[in-house]
């Protein structure tokens, strides 16, 4: 009985190691690991037409390219293991009209709220959390805690346009 629990045990432990590992792939976000800056990449999907968002993992990059652009950054903090997170990286945001936004006026950056840098200032209550972040003050101009639809985003991206927040 001991043998199977020990055994059970280690398979379930290599089935999470090997889920951390596969989070970037998951995300199509540039791994930290891979040292490369690939924060905004437009691929066509060959099935659909989805335009694919390449999400910047590191902050750091991605704020020195959101004051290089004059862009706000759009950070989602997330962890692993939560599907809302998911569902809104690969299916809310890669909508058409959605992505297109996000690419025309954001840095998109993907951080997981455990394991990589985001500024102190960023208070996470809950993940999925979106916080758009003005780049030149680092104040964060709105916060979005939960997962939305479509709409609802849009919505925010019209209000934010709005603001008098001077880049």
């Amino acid at each position: 009985m001991k043998k199977i629990v020990f055994i059970l045990f280690i398979i379930v432990f290599g089935l999470l190691a090997d889920s951390k590992i596969k989070l970037w792939e998951d995300y199509n976000i540039t791994s930290p690991q891979q040292g490369v800056n690939q924060s905004i990449d437009k691929k066509e999907d060959k099935d659909s037409n989805k335009t694919h968002i390449q999400f910047n993992s590191d902050y750091d990059v991605a704020l020195k390219d959101a004051k290089e652009s004059k862009k706000y950054i759009f950070l989602i903090v997330t962890e692993q293991y939560c599907p809302w997170c998911e569902k809104l990286i690969n299916r809310v945001l890669q909508d058409g009209e959605l992505s297109e936004r996000l690419i025309q006026d954001y840095i998109p950056v993907v951080v997981d709220k455990n394991n990589d840098y985001y500024p102190s200032n960023v208070g996470v209550t809950g993940t999925p959390s979106v916080f758009i972040i003005n780049p030149n003050t680092g104040k964060i101009v709105k916060t979005l805690v939960g997962y939305h639809n479509k709409d609802y985003y849009i919505k925010w991206f019209n209000y934010i346009s709005n603001l008098d927040d001077e880049l």
